[in-house]
């Protein structure tokens, strides 16, 4: 078994997009333009490296935010390689036994979404551990996101590479591995039921719903009405309602006899043709997750609760 180090730099639509955009903003959060990875053997020594540009088909004009980060300019974004090419190049050299070491929870799922939007198959990607939780366990730091510059100056480890860029991510990711005692690290990362949020990397399934004319369309749906386990096919079990977190973004929770429990991320969108789309992402639960989804529920009842009281006091008031 092998542990890979990976970073991705992804492209970001134009805003505000026109029609044919706002839809591709749905099916893809950000295109991967670079790949960057590092493997390592089960001490932490480097094997071997892989460095790709890629070449987008969807995001082709270069977001000046992303030039900003990365130095990726016009040029060099159209010079990359076809997406399909580096991924199967990419997964020869990633081999069959293998984690994925990312600093942070989006990697996985921008991969998910941009391999979906491909049509290429997504079994080959196995387990993702973001550092960031094994950082902050091993080191007492809280339950936030740590940069990977924080965790770079912490272990004082030399900042000679340009940030932001996907091989000298992944180099400085590796680096940080050895500061950490990782065996144990990933044992207490699958056991512990804390910085559950940081811990969503895995993304298992990905779908987008179309064509909703309203919430009400949106929630009949079957694939949010009974969600499936991304395994076995199995609608899951006590799947709890949907609760609105914040804005247009809600979360349910529910099990898999089988493979266990599941969170559910959904984020709807209304499009230029005034209809509802929406795109929700599966990640296996530690069950921590059922703690967050009832804290959620008793501050929602306690929102209508105070609006309730409101609106008799000002009944009450009128009256008067």
């Amino acid at each position: 078994m092998n542990y890979i180090a990976v970073d991705f730099e992804w492209n970001q639509a134009y805003c505000p997009p026109s029609k044919k955009k706002n839809e591709l903003i749905i099916q893809l959060d950000g295109e991967i333009i670079q790949i960057g990875a590092v493997k390592m053997d089960k001490d932490t020594e480097v094997l071997d490296t892989f460095e790709a540009d890629i070449h987008p088909v969807f995001y082709r004009k270069i977001h000046k935010k992303v030039k900003e980060l990365t130095g990726i300019d016009q040029s060099q974004l159209n010079k990359g390689d076809d997406f399909k090419v580096v991924i199967e190049e990419f997964k020869k050299w990633c081999g069959d036994d293998h984690i994925f070491l990312t600093w942070g929870p989006d990697d996985s799922r921008i991969m998910m979404q941009n391999l979906i939007k491909h049509n290429l198959p997504t079994d080959w990607m196995g387990k993702w551990v973001n550092l960031q939780v094994i950082f902050n366990m091993q080191t007492g730091m809280d339950t936030s996101q740590v940069s990977l510059k924080t965790a770079i100056e912490a272990f004082e480890i030399p900042q000679i590479l340009h940030a932001h860029n996907a091989i000298n991510d992944a180099t400085y990711t590796a680096m940080i591995c050895k500061c950490l005692e990782l065996e144990k690290g990933i044992k207490d990362y699958y056991s512990t039921k804390t910085m559950s949020s940081l811990k969503h990397t895995a993304c298992e399934s990905y779908k987008i719903i179309r064509n909703c004319s309203n919430k009400v369309s949106v929630f009949a749906n079957e694939n949010i009405k009974n969600i499936k386990c991304p395994h076995c096919k199995a609608e899951l079990s006590n799947q709890k309602p949907w609760i609105k977190q914040s804005g247009d973004r809600y979360i349910t929770i529910g099990k898999c006899p089988e493979h266990g429990m599941y969170v559910s991320k959904l984020k709807l969108y209304r499009l230029k043709d005034k209809s509802l789309a929406g795109k929700y992402s599966m990640f296996a639960s530690d069950g921590s997750d059922e703690e967050y989804y009832n804290n959620l529920v008793k501050a929602n009842n306690e929102r209508i609760r105070r609006r309730r009281r409101k609106k008799i006091a000002v009944k009450k008031q009128a009256d008067v």
